[in-house]
C-alpha cells in the first residue's frame, strides 16, 4: 500500500483501504502520531513547520558518524561510510527546541545480512 501511495499507482482498492483506516484517536500521552510523506522535502517542509510553531531557542545538534566492519570484516573507509550514510534518512545536523517531538532511530546491520535495517526505537519530546 505504502508503495503505490509513493509512486503514485493508487488503485480504487488500495484508496478505500487507506479510507477505512480513517476515524478520530485521542492520544493522551501528548506525542502525536507519526506523519508519512512520499518524499524527503515534505518531511523536512513538515518538520520545520512544527519546529516554527514551538517557542524559545532553536538548538543545533550535528551527527558524529564514525565508520565501523562490514559483513566480511574489513574496516569500512571513510568515503564508504559517506556513501552509505546519503542514503540514510538521518540528517548531519538536527535543529531543535524544548518541546519538540523527536522519533530515536537506530540503524542495525547484521553480519550474515548484507542490507541496513532500519528500527524504530522510541518517539518522545525534548
Amino acid at each position: 500500500m505504502l508503495n503505490s501511495m509513493r509512486f503514485g499507482n493508487l488503485e480504487q482498492a488500495t484508496i478505500d483501504a487507506f479510507k477505512a483506516l480513517s476515524r478520530e484517536i485521542v492520544y493522551t500521552d501528548g506525542i502525536q502520531p507519526t506523519e508519512l510523506f512520499p518524499t524527503r522535502a515534505e518531511v523536512e517542509n513538515s518538520n520545520q513547520s512544527r519546529l516554527r510553531q514551538l517557542p524559545g531557542l532553536v538548538y543545533t545538534y550535528n551527527a558524529n558518524d564514525h565508520g565501523g566492519i562490514d559483513s566480511r570484516g574489513q574496516r569500512i573507509s571513510p568515503q564508504q561510510t559517506e556513501r552509505l550514510l546519503e542514503r540514510l534518512i538521518a540528517p548531519k545536523a538536527i535543529h531543535l527546541k524544548v518541546g519538540a517531538q523527536v522519533m530515536l532511530i537506530k540503524v542495525t546491520i547484521k553480519r550474515h545480512i548484507r542490507t541496513a535495517r532500519l528500527t524504530t526505537l522510541c518517539h518522545g519530546r525534548i
